[in-house]
């Protein structure tokens, strides 16, 4: 007996709609700002710094959908949410500045600067970055280029302290902000920026007190001194100092003066706090060397200041109290 099979041969034809015109997966950043976080140039008084930047951050599943309302298409084009991150592009982790845009600086050659992000259609407040870590909670991404108003904002902040403290001269930050997002939330978009500050040649005395005598006592000279700090932030901590007095003769010699009478007095300034007067001090500016470590010299002093009344000057002299009044006037050298 003969076996017969049969085979049936089974033809599937399956239909499928075709996507949308423009469809995609759709993120970009548009417009981060290269040259809005030009800080110019900071000096003593300025206080904190900080500025903002304004971009686009489009998040989508159409990669033609410009406007709000969208155009009528199937599936309906919407926004998705995306997260933004911002990285150094020099070799130190971290959001720092660099003198000279030398990278390999620390200490006070460097800022220490602070990154925020939000979004402005959102109306949320400012979340502070963490170097290379998208923030915790996605944003509202937009369509293609913002066209109903860009969404982003960054902020770059400089503490007061750190720039007061700082070496005079040019700093950079180099940085990268990436976001992510799109219809499946896995897109990557960065961009390349920097950040530019000036902090000027700044020179400051602290740390003075006044010079009391008290009452003469006829037979010795009057001899006091006072130590001070002195900051320069230049390379070298190199500065010129020039003191004078209300009282001070166009020779240049300082006098006690007291509503009857006048007594001279010698004044020295030494660029140190060791023993002895140092250079006398008349009209011309004495060069020194100072601190350019801290603004108060780490609290240790690095000048002094002597006064030298003479008892054959004082003498003679009539009965009162004498004073006199010092400005200390430094500038970088």
């Amino acid at each position: 007996m003969k076996t017969i099979r049969a085979i049936a041969i089974i033809a599937a034809l399956v239909l499928c709609k075709p996507a949308a015109a423009g469809q995609a997966d759709y993120f970009n950043l548009y417009n981060v700002p290269n040259g809005q976080f030009n800080f110019g140039t900071w000096s003593i008084g300025m206080g904190d710094q900080a500025m903002i930047a304004l971009f686009c951050v489009a998040s989508a599943n159409y990669n033609n959908a410009y406007n709000d309302p969208p155009p009528v298409v199937d599936p309906p084009a919407q926004h998705f949410p995306y997260d933004i991150k911002v990285a150094t592009r020099n070799a130190d982790p971290g959001y720092y500045m660099y003198l000279n845009n030398d990278d390999s600086n620390t200490g006070n050659a460097r800022l220490t600067v602070t990154f925020e992000h939000r979004d402005m259609l959102e109306g949320t407040g400012w979340e502070t970055l963490i170097h290379d870590t998208y923030v915790s909670h996605a944003h509202d991404g937009q369509f293609k280029r913002c066209k109903n108003g860009k969404n982003s904002q960054l902020r770059i902040s400089i503490p007061q302290l750190q720039l007061q403290n700082a070496r005079a001269g040019a700093y950079r930050g180099r940085w990268t902000a990436t976001g992510i997002g799109g219809s499946s939330g896995t897109v990557v978009d960065s961009d390349n920026f920097r950040s530019d500050l000036v902090v000027s040649d700044i020179v400051r005395v602290s740390g003075l007190t006044d010079i009391a005598f008290g009452v003469h006592v006829p037979g010795a000279d009057q001899v006091g001194e006072r130590t001070f700090c002195v900051y320069a932030n230049n390379d070298s901590a190199l500065y010129n100092v020039t003191i004078s007095s209300p009282n001070q003769d166009g020779g240049g010699n300082f006098f006690l003066k007291s509503p009857d009478d006048t007594i001279p007095y010698s004044l020295y300034f030494k660029d140190n706090t060791s023993a002895g007067f140092g250079t006398a001090v008349g009209t011309a500016a004495i060069n020194g060397n100072g601190n350019n470590s801290a603004n108060d010299c780490g609290s240790v002093h690095n000048a002094k200041i002597s006064v030298s009344v003479a008892d054959a000057d004082i003498v003679p002299s009539k009965t009162g109290n004498y004073s006199d009044t010092l400005t200390i006037l430094v500038a970088p050298n």
